[in-house]
């Protein structure tokens, strides 16, 4: 179970419940874990591996698998790949 801490007052498990939002022109998440909380990005390398580690976190944890495309497979099924990760679909149905 991935948990998501920032410093001495945050420490909730990844999920849904976190209600994460990103504001990428702002380099900026917003989320929700017993109040609500703002945290933001020196620079856009930052922001966006940190999205890319709680989306694989939250996936994770909501599916039981390492998130990769082998398992996004087996969630998602080749119909819905395209959904999941549209840069690498496969454009044939």
């Amino acid at each position: 179970m991935w948990v998501l801490k920032v410093g001495s007052k945050v420490k909730a498990n990844i999920g849904t419940d976190l209600q994460l939002k990103s504001f990428e022109d702002q380099r900026k998440v917003d989320f929700v874990s017993q109040g609500v909380w703002a945290m933001k990005f020196f620079s856009e390398e930052d922001y966006k591996g940190f999205v890319t580690k709680f989306q694989d976190c939250l996936s994770e944890n909501t599916y039981g698998f390492e998130s990769n495309d082998a398992n996004k497979v087996k969630v998602y099924r080749k119909d819905f790949i395209r959904w999941a990760k549209p840069e690498s679909a496969d454009d044939s149905v």
